[in-house]
């Protein structure tokens, strides 16, 4: 059976973290043959966990991100998770990843990103990541979409690098390909997701000591994912299993992708049902076998708590903040059937989230 590469970014940051420790869960050794780490920060935790499990850590700064062209150049696909530490630097790594992509001319290349980003834009910590998702919309119509079927992911490529920026000193432009016919088939999609339900494990003190469910988003409803249930759609892309609309892959209720062609194909992951705090606690409740009550913290707990029980950075917790500001505005409620087609089979939902996480969330017996 055919063995895959896959480099994934953000490692050393809890998104990037959670997504490759489930790929690697799932389709290491059996199906990924390495799975390459992309950090800033090369000593931290995640880093270390993910070593343990299999992956190969790859550094980079602003100074080195040039070997990431001969790593690149070992991969079948990219992953690319948002850049959400180094402020000063996040677009100029992003923007390589790019140059670094057509020098190794990858052939499967994938973004996550956030269920209706274009309405969390006005959110202070989400306006890098919408750059983001706009630079990798403008990689996407120079280098791959150039009037190719929207319904489809599958499109042909040309020799010639698509990026500019720093390999060319073109201030970071995009210019356009040569329509070569080259028999070099290219796949890439934007991941849309909602919050994942493993932004519960964040509080696990608060459940394991306290019976509580603290998620900060007061009485608002949102369409969780559990990250298995992503990394395992992710893994169909890098295995080249892709669907199709016109085949009937996706039935009704499915997303329609943003595009005319030119644009990048987006797939909008969520849960398959809407769920609140309230909802959450009775799950526990009823999962656990014992009482559970749902106190939201305010903002201003929150920070506090996840700067003292987690390892996330300042920039993730802002960046977690404005996610659960963006819940409490109604801005995940919205279902869409992307994710259960691809799975064949409904999502994970919030009982066998619990349940399979029961050794972290259950609260433990006093002596």
């Amino acid at each position: 059976m055919k063995k895959f590469t896959v480099f994934i970014s953000s490692c050393d940051e809890w998104l990037g973290y959670v997504f490759a420790r489930e790929l690697l869960a799932q389709y290491y050794p059996d199906t990924l043959d390495y799975v390459y780490l992309g950090a800033q920060n090369g000593r931290s935790d995640y880093i270390a966990d993910l070593e343990r499990r299999g992956g190969r850590v790859v550094t980079y700064d602003t100074h080195t991100l040039p070997h990431l062209n001969h790593i690149f150049g070992k991969c079948d696909s990219v992953v690319l998770v948002p850049v959400l530490t180094n402020l000063h630097f996040q677009i100029d790594i992003w923007r390589y990843f790019f140059v670094a992509i057509e020098a190794a001319r990858v052939r499967r290349i994938f973004m996550m990103s956030v269920l209706d980003l274009d309405r969390f834009e006005t959110f202070g910590p989400f306006q890098n990541v919408y750059r983001m998702e706009g630079l990798f919309r403008d990689w996407y119509r120079t280098s791959i979409g150039r009037g190719y079927p929207s319904d489809q992911l599958l499109t042909v490529g040309g020799e010639e690098d698509s990026l500019g920026g720093a390999a060319a000193g073109d201030k970071g432009r995009l210019r356009s390909m040569k329509d070569d016919n080259l028999p070099v088939k290219r796949y890439a999609a934007i991941f849309r997701h909602s919050l994942p339900y493993e932004h519960l494990l964040l509080y696990r003190t608060a459940a394991q000591l306290k019976h509580l469910i603290v998620l900060p988003i007061e009485g608002a409803l949102f369409t969780p994912v559990a990250y298995r249930d992503v990394a395992e759609v992710v893994g169909h892309f890098i295995r080249g299993k892709l669907p199709h609309h016109d085949h009937g892959h996706l039935g009704e209720g499915s997303s329609t992708i943003v595009s005319l062609g030119k644009e990048s194909p987006v797939w909008n992951l969520t849960g398959q049902e809407a769920i609140g705090g309230e909802g959450l606690a009775l799950t526990a409740q009823l999962t656990f076998d014992t009482e559970f009550r749902y106190v939201p913290f305010t903002p201003d707990e929150t920070r506090e708590y996840l700067h003292t029980h987690s390892a996330l950075a300042p920039e993730e917790i802002n960046y977690f903040i404005g996610f659960y500001d963006g819940i409490r505005q109604g801005l995940q409620r919205e279902i869409y059937r992307d994710l259960a087609e691809f799975l064949g089979r409904d999502p994970i939902d919030a009982p066998k989230f619990l349940q399979k996480h029961a050794r972290e969330l259950k609260p433990i017996k006093k002596p």
